[in-house]
């Protein structure tokens, strides 16, 4: 009788912890643009010849944050979360070119995702997280959802344990956005499409769906268009591209991508789309799988394991400038403390911090869990941007770090 009991009590533990695992899986929301009743497009792939004299991602600015990799750290993924301030600064979209909302770790400043840098191989000094400067995009999700304005809560169902009794809360109406990535192309411009470079038979590693955006002040935002392979799949379809990496012609670091299966997937945008700002809004990141049962069945959301994280190499905008001007970012100056002089007697002066001079990142391989993706670091001393913390710098950052990281490795903020 014992026995028995027994068994019962660890068959109701296992249906319980199973149940708890699955349950996140079922709250993705579908894009905005697929309601009843929306009078916005499904965004259909682009079959039109690429011409990169109309690339608009070319050159845009971002953050120079990234994760900090300290000696106690194993990998750039174990590393503390990005401090709250850094990550809006990343999320800026009025200051810089290429901003995202809605990361916690990054291994290179998400510039990687539009740096001209796609083939195999790095590129550039190394970072504060121990990468190469420039090459792939890979982040880890925080722990917040957003609205398309760019507000945030914390996501209710972000992986903690629930109390007995408790049950998974709901976002606030509209908070439906695991992740915002917003162009700043510094002028109008009419947009032509949009996409990513990708494996032709690995669709599910990249974010699966999204509603798309634009704006001319940064500020005021219009639905045009969504995309949901989600769906797509349990339709019995996909999403097809007859663009290969090829077609792009040589990265910045003069490599052509020979391969048959590297693809490029670009999305038509209606006809007679204009703005300064394109933002695209992720209701669902990377799939596991590419064979899907239900909604949200087999996709990624906020419960991965901390050293999970998701990878693809680039992000392509193609259009054309206009000239207009719809918003023009002036940044604030920033001034020494009142009560400190320069030689020159009491006036304020503006502070400019020089980089420190970078050093070559050394030949490194960096495999990644998430689509089995893997770079290879190339040296490149031509390559002079810098950002992210130099080797120079990641001395310093480990010493104040380290007595911080069990610290901020505690402040990831959850909701009760």
């Amino acid at each position: 009788m014992k026995r028995m009991k027994r068994l019962f009590a660890l068959a109701l533990c296992l249906i319980t912890l199973l149940t708890s695992l699955s349950l996140p899986t079922w709250a993705l929301s579908k894009p905005a643009g697929s309601a009843e009743g929306s009078n916005v497009p499904e965004l259909k792939t682009s079959t039109t010849p690429i011409n990169m004299d109309n690339l608009l991602t070319l050159g845009l600015t971002s953050s120079p944050n990234c994760s900090i990799k300290t000696i106690l750290d194993t990998h750039w993924t174990t590393s503390a979360n990005i401090t709250e301030e850094a990550q809006a600064d990343i999320a800026n979209h009025l200051k810089y070119g290429f901003s995202v909302a809605g990361v916690s770790r990054l291994q290179r400043a998400v510039w990687g995702a539009v740096d001209f840098v796609w083939a195999t191989g790095n590129k550039g000094a190394a970072n504060s997280a121990g990468a190469s400067s420039y090459g792939a995009f890979s982040y880890a999700l925080n722990e917040y959802l957003y609205n398309y304005k760019g507000e945030k809560v914390l996501n209710p169902e972000d992986g903690r344990e629930l109390a007995e009794g408790e049950s998974y809360g709901e976002a606030p109406e509209g908070f439906d956005y695991q992740m915002l990535m917003t162009f700043n192309f510094g002028e109008i411009a009419n947009i032509e499409s949009f996409g990513f470079t990708c494996d032709k038979t690995q669709l599910r590693a990249l974010p699966q769906a999204a509603d798309i955006y634009v704006s001319n002040n940064g500020t005021d935002w219009t639905l045009i268009g969504y995309y949901d392979r989600i769906q797509k799949r349990l339709d019995g379809e996909d999403y097809t591209t007859i663009y290969t990496q090829a077609m792009l012609g040589a990265d910045s670091t003069e490599v052509v991508v020979e391969d048959a299966n590297a693809a490029v997937l670009l999305f038509d945008l209606p006809e007679g789309t204009k703005g300064q700002f394109l933002r695209i809004a992720y209701t669902a990141n990377f799939g596991k799988l590419n064979d899907i049962e239900e909604y949200g069945e087999g996709q990624r959301v906020w419960y991965e394991p901390v050293t999970s994280y998701f990878t693809f190499r680039e992000m392509f905008v193609f259009g054309t400038k206009t000239g207009e001007v719809g918003y023009e970012y002036v940044p604030e100056e920033t001034t020494v403390d009142e009560n400190q002089t320069t030689d020159g007697g009491d006036e304020t002066i503006n502070v400019v911090v020089k980089p420190k001079d970078e050093t070559t990142v050394k030949d490194e391989t960096t495999e990644n869990p998430s689509n089995n993706e893997t770079e290879t670091s190339e040296k490149d001393e031509d390559d002079k941007k810098g950002g992210c913390g130099s080797t120079a710098g990641i001395g310093i950052a480990v010493i104040a770090s380290v007595s911080a990281a069990g610290v901020m490795m505690t402040k990831r903020r959850r909701k009760a």
